[in-house]
Order: C-alpha cells, then structure tokens, then sequence
C-alpha cells in the first residue's frame, strides 16, 4: 500500500511536535510531553532505543571502571585488540543474522514463500554452523597471530582470553539475529529492554568475576551478555513468531539461500568499514602498546555512543525519502535540504555533548583526568561529529537504492586508517596517527556530498547547502581544537 509523502513528512513532524510542543521549551513540560510521545509505538521505540544507547554505554563504562581498579588499563587494550581482529571475522558470515529484521518483516508482509519461523530457524541454524567453523579458525590462527599483534609481557593473558574470543565469534552473531528478528516484529522497546538487561548481567559478573579471575574475568563477563541476549531474546521471539519452538530446528535451503545472497550483497557493500577499527587499533598497539589502545577504545567508544544517538534520530528519514518518490523532485530536494540543515546542527551538538562528556568518562572510569583518553576523544570528536553533516544525504541514498557512494565512504575510513597505521604513525606517533584517523573520518563525508548529489541532480543544491555544511565543520573543529589546546596538546 503507497503512502502519500505529506503523510509521512506529518507524522515526523507530530513526532518532533508532540516531544517539543508549540510553547516554548522547558523542563517544566518535558515530562508530560515525554509520556505522550511514549504512549505512541513510534515515540515509545525511539524513546527505548535512546535510553537503551545511554544506559548500555554507561554499563561498558563501569566495567571499564572495575577491570582498570583490578587489572589495570594494559589488559583491557589485549582484550580490545583481540576482539577488534576477530571482528574481521564478520566479512565471512553470511548467514544473514543481521539482517533477520528484513526477511522476518517481509515474510510476514507478504505471507508467502517461507514463513517468519523458517527465516529465524534457517538463519539461526546457518549462524551457529558457520561462526563455529568461523571460531575454529581463529582458534587455529591464533598460535602464529597473536606473537605478532601482543606484547610478549601480555602473550598469556591472550592466550588464556582466546577461548572466550572464540566463544565470543560464535554467540554474538546468535545475540544480533534475536535482536534482528525482534526488530522484524516491530518491538524495539522489547529490543532495548533486552539490550539493557543483557549488558546490566554483563556488569554483575564484572563485578563478581574480575576481581577474582583478573582480564579472565572480563571476557567471561562479556560471554555472559551474549548469552543473557540470546536467551532472553529468543523467549520475546517466541512471542510473537508462532511456532518457533525452544530451538531452532527446521533448516529451508531457499531460505538460507536468500538471506546468503543478501549478505553477500551487503558484507560487499559494508566489508570495507570492517577493516577501519582493527586497522586503528592496531596503529595504536605499534606506536604505544596495548595500553594506549585500551585509552582508544575508550574513547571511540564514548564518541560513537553520542554519534549513534544521532543516527538513531536520522534513521526515519528512510521510509521518508521512501515515500516521497524519486531524487530531483521538489519534495525530495526540499527534505534533503531540511535534514542536511539538522544535520548540521547536530554535527555541533554532538561534539559538544562528547567535549563534556569526557572529563565524566575519564573520573568515571581512570579516577582522574587523563590527558592523552582527552585528547584522543578530542581527535575523534572532530573525525565522527564532522562526518554527521552528510546523513541527510546517506540516509536518502540509501533509501534511492544508490549505494555505490555510500560504500566508497566506509573505504575512505579504512584506507585513511591503513595510511596512519602503516606511515604515518610510524613517522609521527600516536598524534600523527591519530590526525590521519580524524581526517579519514571527516572526509569520508565528501563522497557521500558530491557522489550523491550528483546521482539525485542535486548539485545547485549542494551548493546552496555548502556554507552551511562547511560552517558546522570548521565549528566542529574549532571545538575539537580548543579541547586539544586546553589539553596541552597543542599550542593555542
């Protein structure tokens, strides 16, 4: 069934009008216009999903703050970097356990060829096969890999953390189809409820473990949140897939066949962006050990969880720019313009929200204010927040089916940190790495500007858009610099 596009275009602006209201803002009528927008499935998801991304990421927080008193900073790096590698693992799988969501939506849409419950038993059956053989290999791998990635000083605590790698290969594509499949029955508020609870057992058994069993300990913990995710999981999909049963058990060869064709699709189009996290990490390891990319991930961690805040806000432009029609009409190019222009502000709202935030991470976690976790998370501030400024027009290619330029995005991010881990860190250490990496994230924006704006006859209105795009990154920047200049890393 087609939906008009003022229908559309009217229900995200009763949204936005519904949380802001028409009197002017405040926190005295915040919590009523809170409630109703929560009493409504679309504000009630997207008020799960935001609380979900802010209470997870202070979870990894205070487990970061337990393994650190415990263990020190050292430990958490060798755990980072092992999973970061493993990662790469992803680019094999194509079960499609993460993309569940779409088959489980269409299948019930459609209500032909297989069913919701032949979709999750066939990608459930398929993930668990093929991340164990996946799993097997790194298990193999690992005897000549890991003398070259660790310190000889931290080479049996790696080994000793590989079976939980291992273990960690295998449940967390199991964790992201239950997850996927929930969002494919449209109950995202299940979802980060779930999410929730699995990261909150996640930091009891840091709590418990860690100081018993030291980095051991942690990946356990990270075990068991896999585990609490899948199995909670599984019961909400039994909800709500009749039929589906304790366990999965009805393999469909034209199912399996399906969901591989997309992911092949998909981890062609996406593989390259895999390849950005371990590269840095292990730039990082080269120009200052694995305690310095334990400093890293802290903070990429913190940048990204504000970015995706973002992200989750500019998601919906999808069945938007869906239900408007094709590039170059004027209600195309008038919501292209709109959400360019949002995103622009938001670039700058976000980097100012990740500055603050900082200086609260690094009390909360290292007890002090470290200086070098600041600056990286000012070098990364100025690389993710810079980048938001094109969501407008990723979101809408995405949409358009025009994924060429989108992808030339993620290589530009992996390319960039290849360049800083292999010559330029060597060169100029952890400040010239860490530049190369800020830089391949701001500019891995351009593509995705001028590629799109071409294919949607967009051009005049890029243009037009420009000085207000380059305004909110050289604003961006500014801060970033700033931060950097307080910090003492730079001279103002």
């Amino acid at each position: 069934m087609s939906v008009q596009p003022a229908a559309d275009v009217g229900l995200v602006r009763g949204v936005v009008r519904r949380l802001l209201g028409s009197a002017p803002f405040g926190p005295a009528n915040l919590p009523g216009r809170l409630l109703l927008l929560a009493s409504r499935p679309i504000g009630r998801n997207a008020l799960f999903a935001v609380a979900q991304s802010v209470l997870t990421g202070i979870c990894f927080f205070l487990i970061y703050r337990v393994l650190v008193d415990n263990v020190g900073i050292e430990r958490a790096g060798v755990f980072s970097l092992m999973t970061a590698c493993a990662g790469l693992l992803k680019i094999a799988d194509i079960s499609g356990s993460t993309a569940l969501a779409r088959f489980v939506a269409i299948s019930a849409r459609d209500m032909n060829g297989h069913s919701p419950r032949d979709y999750v038993h066939t990608v459930a059956l398929s993930a668990l096969a093929t991340n164990m053989a996946l799993g097997l290999l790194a298990f193999a791998a690992a005897p000549y890999l890991l003398p070259r990635m660790i310190d000889a000083r931290y080479l049996a605590e790696a080994r000793d953390l590989l079976p939980f790698i291992v273990g960690l290969v295998v449940m967390g594509p199991l964790a992201a189809l239950t997850l996927s499949g929930i969002d494919g029955v449209h109950r995202t508020d299940e979802r980060a409820i779930i999410g929730l609870t699995s990261a909150l057992f996640s930091l009891a058994a840091a709590w418990l473990l860690v100081p018993r069993f030291g980095v051991v300990g942690f990946g356990a913990s990270q075990l068991v949140q896999h585990m609490v995710c899948v199995t909670l999981g599984w019961c909400a999909l039994r909800a709500h897939i009749g039929g589906l049963g304790w366990f999965p058990r009805r393999w469909r060869r034209g199912a399996f066949l399906e969901a591989a064709a997309y992911m092949v699709k998909f981890n062609a189009a996406s593989g390259a962006g895999l390849f950005f996290d371990p590269l840095a990490k292990f730039g990082v390891n080269a120009v200052g050990g694995v305690g310095l990319v334990a400093y890293y991930d802290l903070a990429s961690r913190l940048v990204t969880q504000m970015r995706a805040l973002t992200v989750a806000a500019f998601a919906p432009l999808v069945p938007v720019f869906v239900s408007i029609g094709a590039p170059g009409t004027p209600a195309f190019g008038a919501m292209l313009a709109k959400s360019t222009g949002v995103a622009s502000l938001a670039a700058v709202a976000a980097a100012l929200l990740c500055l603050f935030a900082a200086p609260v991470v690094s009390l909360l976690v290292l007890s002090r204010l470290d200086a070098v976790f600041l600056a990286m998370g000012a070098v990364l501030t100025i690389g993710w927040c810079s980048q938001i400024v094109c969501f407008g027009f990723y979101f809408a290619a995405q949409a358009s089916g025009v994924m060429a330029w989108n992808f030339l995005m993620s290589v530009v991010m992996s390319a960039a940190a290849a360049v800083g881990a292999f010559f330029i860190g060597p060169a100029y250490g952890l400040q010239g790495l860490l530049v190369a990496v800020a830089c391949g994230l701001a500019l891995a924006a351009v593509p995705v500007l001028l590629g799109n704006a071409c294919s949607f006859g967009s051009l005049a209105l890029l243009r037009r858009l420009a000085p207000m795009v380059l305004g909110a990154v050289f604003v961006t920047t500014g801060l970033g610099g700033a931060a950097l200049a307080l910090i003492g890393w730079v001279r103002p």
